[in-house]
This record gives C-alpha cells, structure tokens and sequence, in this order.
C-alpha cells in the first residue's frame, strides 16, 4: 500500500494503541468493545479496494471518496454511512479561500477517513478527540463529530 496511513483504536473509551497495520482494522473491528478509526491518506486504487473488500464498503462510495469533485453529501447503505465534506478557510496571506476534502465510512464500531491529500489537516481532529476523551465511550458518533466539528469551526476561522 502506497497510502500514507494512521490508526487507533480504542477499547471501552480509552486509547488502547495507535499506528496498527491497516489490515487489523477488520479483526478491531469484531470486537463489541473496541473503537476503531483509520486515516488513508492519498490512497492509490489498489489500497482503497483492500480496504473496501475486507471492509465491504460500497463500490460506489468508495469511489466517490476517491474522485477529484465529488459533491458533500451523506449516504446511508445496509452497513455503513458515507460522508464527503469540504473544509474551507479564509487564507490571510494570499486573500484567498482554501477548500480541502475528508471521505468517511462510519461502521458500527468505527470510522476510515480518507483525504486525497495532506491539506485537511487530520492532527486537528484528532486533537478534539483527545480534548474530549470521555465522548468516545458513544462510539462511532464521537468520531463523527470531532471531524464535523472540525470542517465547521475551520469554516468560521
């Protein structure tokens, strides 16, 4: 796998172990107490279809996580949740807007983030995870809202 890759999991609230092999995920992912969430970072095709086959994320979803202009929206399928969003900031020193784009697949104890570039700034997001530890024990939510939570704030900067 070429991606640049990040993962953590977290077992009944609290982090148990980053920095796994993205090929864990799935055994993490069986166990009713264990939180799992995993960044791929500029993916190529052949990474992100490992991961949508041990995972079984949907084809089209995991195609759209991938495409260069993909509209935000939120999709529901039988197993999991697919959430595209642009981060946008004000950039003071060339007066300019900068957009950067986060994918999620949010599972029923877990979330993968996947960003098509190093420019959404995921160690933010991780932070208010780690700001707000004792929101972890409500699972994949938690994840969701520190990454959402990020995308607005980053918004309002």
């Amino acid at each position: 796998m070429t991606a640049d890759v990040r993962t953590r999991v977290w077992r009944d609230g609290v982090l148990e172990k980053e920095g796994f092999p993205l090929e864990q995920v799935s055994d993490y992912l069986e166990q009713p107490d264990c939180l799992v969430w995993a960044d791929v970072c500029a993916p190529d095709s052949s990474a992100l279809d490992q991961l949508a086959e041990e995972l079984s994320l949907d084809r089209h979803a995991v195609e759209d996580a991938v495409a260069v202009h993909e509209r935000p929206k939120a999709t529901r399928y039988a197993d999991h949740y697919f959430i595209a969003s642009y981060g946008v900031a004000f950039d003071p020193k060339t007066h300019e807007l900068q957009s950067s784009r986060v994918s999620a697949f949010v599972l029923p104890r877990g979330m993968v983030t996947v960003r098509l570039g190093p420019e959404f700034d995921i160690d933010a997001v991780v932070r208010r995870w780690d700001d707000n530890g004792e929101l972890i024990r409500f699972g994949p939510r938690a994840l969701v809202h520190g990454l959402l939570d990020y995308v607005i704030d980053r918004s309002e900067e």
